[in-house]
């Protein structure tokens, strides 16, 4: 009987243990983007969504994009709480890159609120724009097919 008893709380407590390390999971997309007169196509990007528990009211975003550039440019990352780019408190970070035979392997981070949405989800939408060797504001975006980014979608509590 004592034995039915631990063995009963231990199952217990590992479903709970269970349920607390899936709200900090880890969602992700990845997905092949469009090229620039900088940058060649077909450059893979990872766009990876943390939130390390339930109610935690941030997303950790990484954008990981591994890409090929023809000559030099400057890439600018942004990152914004919604599925679109006109909401408040976008992550934005740039990094120059130089002409290279190989893939240069780039990571952006950043957070990002989360904000509920009507039906229960939290969206991010991450673009990446290429602003020419000089950093020119806004610049070009990278496309991926024809849609101007990537989103990313999550149910939140």
């Amino acid at each position: 009987m004592r034995l039915i008893k631990t063995a009963v709380a231990t199952a217990a407590v590992l479903a709970l243990t269970g349920t607390a390390l899936a709200a900090g999971t880890r969602d992700e997309v990845t997905t092949t983007m469009g090229g620039t007169s900088h940058i060649a196509a077909g450059g893979k990007l990872k766009l990876v969504l943390v939130r390390k528990t339930a109610t935690a009211k941030q997303f950790r975003v990484t954008i990981r994009y591994d890409v090929m550039v023809r000559s030099k440019t400057v890439l600018g990352f942004t990152a914004y709480p919604c599925k679109s780019t006109s909401c408040i408190n976008s992550s934005v970070s740039k990094i120059t890159l130089f002409p290279s035979a190989r893939f240069r392997h780039v990571t952006f981070t950043g957070r990002v609120p989360v904000v509920r949405r009507d039906d229960g989800s939290a969206c991010v939408y991450a673009q990446v724009r290429d602003q020419g060797p000089k950093g020119r504001e806004p610049g070009k975006i990278v496309r991926r097919g024809k849609l101007k980014g990537v989103a990313l979608c999550r149910k939140v509590k």
